[in-house]
């Protein structure tokens, strides 16, 4: 019973954090996923840098 709640609101802190963060001109990378995927496929740059404003 709680974890059906408690996931649903983990995701949506998450994505406030998320849009905050990419309002504000700052990067946001989901922690452990962002680090998984990293260790499995090795950092992979943008192929487009857009500029910062």
């Amino acid at each position: 019973m709680i974890a059906s709640l408690a996931l649903p609101l983990g995701a949506a802190l998450c994505g406030l954090v998320a849009t905050v963060k990419l309002l504000n001109g700052d990067d946001f990378r989901y922690p452990w996923l962002a680090d998984w995927l990293d260790r499995t496929f090795g950092a992979i740059t943008p192929a487009i840098q857009l500029p910062r404003v």
